[in-house]
Parts: structure tokens; sequence; C-alpha cells
């Protein structure tokens, strides 16, 4: 089966501090419809989400649509359908009186169609024909004038119905031109409208299809509003009959475009110079119209035009084509809230999939999209190999909206979409059926927003508390990568309304990397020594929390906290309840505001201390560089230097968590340090894409002591080695994952 390449979306904020990270909780086999657990929510929370107004109205994709466009479409009179998918438009808008012209003797049928609906007062106009043949039922003969539109000279009001099937867009397209502005072809729509307008007589409805290509609505809206003497009533209807109708008879071979029908009701006053009636929304069609007095209102109607076109398109390509390359990705806007997303689907296909249920949609509950399997490319199509599926469309749920009506609601919402992205046989095969929708435990998920603002460094975030497994996470989240958790700390309820940070609980797992980092470097330093430790990268200090309530160390200690964003210091203080050096008694804490590199350089042109534990956790504002984390000054030869002079000579370790997906630049990475360091250990969990490096200077013992962590015995060692860094012997358990341990730390060479 022929393919098509997918466009595969990295989300990612840099800003110079902690690295984000996908959630930790990792479900490789997810169960479905089955019973939720809910627990209640933490008090005071800010509800600022919108949930009014539903409507869905626009959509937006990463799939190339314009270049889709060109290369496939042609303009086709059959695509327009015939007089049979035209009925009740002719029954409503005509009546046995009328004086009816049709323009184009190949729209005959129409002309025969309304003769056998006692319309007898029927004239063709057509350059190139004299007569059109009777039908046998047809009660009058058709009067054919051998003339064209465009030939009649000051055209008088004569006829009360004037049908335009196709020829508004055969104008159109004839005079378009992909490499030059659309002036021409509008200008021509104009003039031919211009004409047909003033041959019909008042209260006279001329009538037209059309795909309302490109600006061509707005242009519409214009010249009825602007450009034409006389005052209009004009309706736009979707003609769906006439899409399906071409879908069957020509879809797998050419391009399926929405089609509407026009009709332009002339009146001789009134108090408004045009009202404008549509009877269709992105979704689904409205019984009663509904009317707009003033174009500026018309903005919904012109997103669900164009979005409209995408879907049709999108819908074209996914039909008969298989996802070759990473996934598509829609995002789906509503009425209530226009300036974000209400919906993120991720459309990916597993071809493998030995016993497919050819397409189905998986709904993530709220907060649980940035969990590896929901919340990457790689996760999702896992997902959808999980879910025996040929093809899955991933709905995320947006963090500024609210779902009134539960999980129920959400599919009512999303049926009117979701079917575009469907394969031709499952189109065919769900004709009579409900689409199928999954989830996990048949749950919605639940999100409080608790605080939101802007940092000046880096840009929009959130505070929110979501609910895992019946447990409530409190989360710092950047909109500049809304699938990447910044920060996640867990809640524990004490007692009534009263939650407080769990600080026994570490989320991040390069954090624990880190800690059984320390353990390992604990085991070459002297007994009872003085442990100095700097951390460039606060983040929400989750991290931090954790070591001042769990890390004990032989002899004494203190930490430095790097971060260049004064906001993260506030935050991690206000919401994530981080301890000043003075009120600290375990580990006395320094907090930094400024450039950790330039924080690096100073400490190493004075070489006023030395360090232990140098940890690295900063992320990237450049990702083009390949490198989410660090930033590629970090992993430079200048800083490099400067890190070998701040180490402690007798016993230390440098700790870098990468970030990237490129072997390129992980090797790069790797040979840099190796060039620096004489030990240096990579530290993989199995799904996730950080990598936390281990960097020894000269000290042979860390050889032996890493080593007894390789291998199946490799859990057994790290739990004897976090207990002797760890000061609650109870939360060792959540420290240690045996899967993703075990042969997860290899040497580099």
């Amino acid at each position: 089966m022929a393919g098509f390449h997918g466009h595969g979306h990295s989300h990612g904020h840099s800003h110079g501090h902690s690295h984000g990270h996908s959630h930790g909780h990792s479900h490789a086999h997810l169960p479905v419809a089955s019973t939720s657990t809910s627990s209640s929510p933490p008090p005071h929370a800010i509800e600022t989400r919108c949930c009014v107004d539903s409507i869905l109205t626009k959509i937006t994709t990463d799939f190339p649509i314009d270049q889709f466009w060109q290369d496939n479409f042609k303009f086709d009179l059959e695509a327009y359908g015939d007089y049979t998918h035209l009925k009740f438009l002719l029954k409503k808008y005509t009546k046995p009186k009328d004086s009816v012209c049709i323009l184009g003797a190949s729209n005959g049928p129409i002309g025969h169609w309304l003769t056998l609906n006692e319309v007898n007062n029927i004239v063709v106009l057509d350059k190139e024909t004299t007569s059109i043949a009777s039908s046998r039922k047809q009660k009058v003969d058709l009067k054919v004038i051998p003339t064209d539109l465009m030939d009649i000279e000051d055209p008088e009001p004569t006829y009360t119905v004037l049908i335009d099937k196709a020829g508004i867009d055969e104008v159109y397209y004839a005079n378009f031109d992909m490499s030059n502005a659309l002036e021409k072809a509008l200008t021509m729509v104009g003039a031919r409208l211009d004409k047909e307008s003033r041959l019909l007589k008042n209260f006279g409805r001329l009538m037209f299809l059309t795909r309302l290509p490109d600006t061509m609505m707005q242009f519409l809206v214009s010249w009825f509003k602007d450009v034409s003497q006389f005052s209009w009533i004009v309706r736009f209807h979707r003609i769906t009959r006439v899409e399906e109708f071409y879908q069957k008879e020509k879809g797998q071979y050419n391009l399926v475009l929405p089609m509407f029908a026009v009709v332009a009701i002339k009146l001789t006053s009134a108090k408004e110079k045009l009202l404008i009636e549509t009877t269709f929304t992105l979704t689904e069609k409205i019984t009663e119209p509904t009317r707009y007095t003033g174009t500026d209102c018309l903005a919904e109607v012109y997103d669900a035009v164009d979005s409209l076109h995408k879907l049709m398109i999108l819908s074209s390509c996914l039909r008969n084509k298989t996802i070759e390359d990473n996934e598509i990705i829609v995002e789906v806007y509503s009425a209530g809230n226009p300036d974000y997303p209400r919906y993120y689907i991720y459309i990916c296909d597993a071809p493998e999939v030995k016993i497919p249920q050819d397409y189905a949609i998986f709904i993530v509950p709220e907060g649980r999209e940035t969990e590896w399997i929901f919340g990457t490319p790689e996760g999702r199509i896992q997902l959808c190999d999980n879910s025996r599926c040929f093809r899955l469309a991933v709905v995320h749920l947006a963090r500024h909206h609210i779902y009134p009506g539960g999980i129920e609601r959400i599919k009512s919402e999303l049926s009117g979409i979701v079917m575009y992205f469907a394969q031709e046989k499952v189109l065919q095969s769900f004709k009579d059926k409900r689409v199928q929708f999954l989830t996990v435990n048949e749950d919605q998920g639940q999100r409080q927003l608790m605080s939101s603002g802007r940092s000046a460094i880096s840009g929009e975030y959130l505070i929110e508390d979501v609910i895992i497994d019946g447990s409530w996470y409190r989360r710092l989240v950047f909109l500049g990568s809304q699938n990447m958790i910044q920060s996640e700390a867990r809640l524990r309820h004490v007692r009534d309304q009263i939650w407080v940070i769990d600080t026994d609980y570490l989320s991040c797992r390069h954090h624990h990397a880190f800690l059984l980092g320390m353990a390992v470097y604990q085991e070459l330093a002297e007994p009872e020594s003085h442990h100095s430790m700097i951390l460039i990268g606060l983040g929400g200090g989750c991290f931090v929390n954790y070591l001042q309530a769990n890390l004990k160390l032989n002899g004494t200690c203190d930490l430095e906290v790097v971060d260049i964003d004064p906001a993260m210091e506030r935050i991690s203080k206000e919401w994530f309840n981080l301890k000043t050096r003075n009120e600290s008694v375990n580990l006395p804490l320094k907090i930094i505001i400024d450039d950790g590199l330039k924080v690096i350089s100073r400490a190493s042109e004075s070489q006023a201390k030395t360090y232990s534990v140098i940890m690295l956790d900063v992320n990237s504002d450049d990702q083009q560089s390949g490198l989410s984390c660090p930033p590629e000054a970090f992993v430079e030869d200048e800083f490099m230097e400067q890190i070998v002079k701040l180490m402690n000579p007798k016993a230390s370790i440098f700790m870098v968590n990468l970030v990237t997906r490129s072997k390129d630049k992980r090797e790069q990475v790797e040979r840099r340090l190796l060039k620096y360091f004489d030990f240096v250990y990579a530290f993989k969990f199995d799904i996730y894409v950080n990598i936390v490096y281990w960097c020894f200077k000269s000290v042979k013992p860390a050889n032996l002591v890493v080593r007894e962590i390789f291998g199946p015995k490799a859990s057994k060692v790290a739990t004897e080695l976090y207990g002797k860094v760890v000061r609650n012997k109870n939360i060792i358990g959540m420290l240690i994952d045996k899967s993703s341990i075990d042969h997860c730390i290899t040497r580099v060479r």
C-alpha cells in the first residue's frame, strides 16, 4: 500500500533551568473500560478554564495540506453531483410560479426535474446549444437561448430563480494561478455575480454550488455587502450528499473537498444591506439557520470552512494510505475558547498488528498525557500496537478547558471529527456502527488549576494538581512544552482540607540516577569528610526538597543550587514548599539566581572551593541543536575544563542529565566526556529518553564500585547503596524498579 510521511511533533521549552520529564508512571499494557478510583481534590483550586460553548470550530494540523492539494487537486464537474443530490434545495427555493434561468445545457436535468414539480417557466442559457432533448415524463420542453451569460450587455431583471450550478467555481479555477495572487480569479467571479444579480427580480434567488476555496467565502460576503448595489440575504448550506456521491464514485483516485450551496436572496431594501445565514458548523448540520448581521462575527464560520477543507484533504490522504513516519497531529478548537485547542489528536499506524481492529480512538485521561506511552510518538505507536489497532487516534484533553458531562460528552464532541482519519474500509464498515472509543478505566481524569503566570525567561506556566491512580500530584508545566512536566511532587493528605508536599516521593527517574550516583560517590569518599555539592537547574525544587528531607552522607554537607530564572525560586517556595538554608537542618541550602555558565566560570577562576558532587540538569533553548538537555555550551571544551578544575581531587562525581533523540549527538557528547574523565558510565532507563552520565576523574576504585551495579544483581546492589544515603529506609522501595534498573548502567568507552 502506498504511504506518506507524517511529521513528528517536538514539544520543548528551554530556559536554562531544571529539565522537564515525561511522567514516571509507565503503562506498557493499559486496562480499558473498568471502574476507576477517585479521591477528594486538594483545596483552593482556581478555575479559569473554559467549558462554555464547546461547539468545535476549527482545526490546525502539521500535515502539509497545501502541498498535498497542489499535487492532487483537479477541477472536475462530476464533483458537483447531479439534480438528485439537490432536490431538497430545489424544493425549498423554487415554486410553480417561478420563472427559472438555468446556466449551462449540462444542467438541463435540473430543469427536467423542475417541470415534474409544476415549474414550467424555465429558460436555459448556453452559447453552444440550441435545444435540449426532453425526458419521457417531461410535461414542458425547456426553452434554450443560445447565448452566454457574460455576453449579455445590459441584463434586465427577468427571473425569480437563477441556477448556476458549478459556474462560479468553473470561472474561479479557470483563472486560478498558484504562482500569483487570487485577484484575477476573484475579479472574474465578481463580474459573473454582477451579471447574475441584475438578471434577478426583487426577492429572486440565486443558487450555485461552490467548494468555497481559499478565501472565496470572505470574497462572497464582501461582494454582496460592499460591491453589489442591492441588499441580500445569503445562505450557506453544506451539501454532504454531493461529497458522499463523489467519494463513492471517484474518491479512491481524486481529492474530495467539501461542497456548499450558496443561496442569495435579492431584496429591494433592508435595514441591513447583508444578512448571512449558515446551516452548518465544523462537525454538524443545524436545523435552524444561524444569522449574522455583521461580517465581524463570521470568523468562526470562516474557520469552520477552512478547517473542513483541511479535514477532507487529510481524510483523502488517510483513506487509502499508511502513515509511514511518526504520526500526524491535529489540534481542535472550540467556540468557547478560541485561543487554546480543546483537543490534541495524534494519529499513528501500527501496520505490523496481526489481527487488527482497523481503527479506534483512545481518550487519554486528564493529567496522564505526559506519561511516556501517551506523551511520546514512540509510546503512542506502542499504544496502537497494544490496542491491536492498525490505526489509532490518541486524544489529549487540553489544560485550558474543562469537560462537563464526562467521558460520554467527550465522545459525542469528537465523533464528528475522528472519522475523517479512518481508512476507506473502516468508513464502509462503520456506516451503521459507532466508532470504537477506548480509554483507561472509562475515566476522563481530574485536573485542578492552582495557579498560572508568566516568567520573563521561561514564558507562560501553570501549576496544576492532577489525580493519577488515586493519588494527587502537583505539577509545574510550561505552556511552550505542554507534554513535558517541568516539576512534579506528590501530595499527602494530612487532615480535613490540609494537603502537603510528600517529600518522601521522587518523581523523576533521572533524579533517582543522581541519588544513586551520590551513593556511589560516598563509597569513594573518606569517612566523615565534608561534601560540597552544586546543582545547576532548580526547576520547581522537588529534587532539592527530597534531598533536604532524606539525604544522609557520612560527615557534613552543603548544597548550592543555581537557576537562571528568578521565577523558579518563587514557585518552588510558594507551591512546592522548598525551604531555605536557614530553615533546613539536614542540608544547608544556598540558591543562586544566575546563569549557570557564569557561576561555574567564576568559581573555576577563583578556585576558592572544590565540589564533591556536581549535577547538571539544565534544558536547552536551541531545539535545532538536537539537544533538549543540556544546552550545547554546557558540553563544550571550555565548560568541561572548568568542571574538572572544580572537582575535589580526593573523591568527586560529575553527573549530567542528557536528553536527545539524536544518536550522533549522544555519541558526540560521550566523546567529549571521555576526553576529560577517566571513567564515564551511562545510566539509561528502558523507555525514557533521558541518559544520566556519571563521570569520575582519576579515581580507579570507582570502577570497582560501579561495576557491582552491572547486570542482574543491579537492583540488590542499588538497594544497599540507597540505604546508605537515604534516612528513611521505608522509602527505598520507591526508588527501585527492578525491571528498569537491571542492565541499565553501562560503561562508556
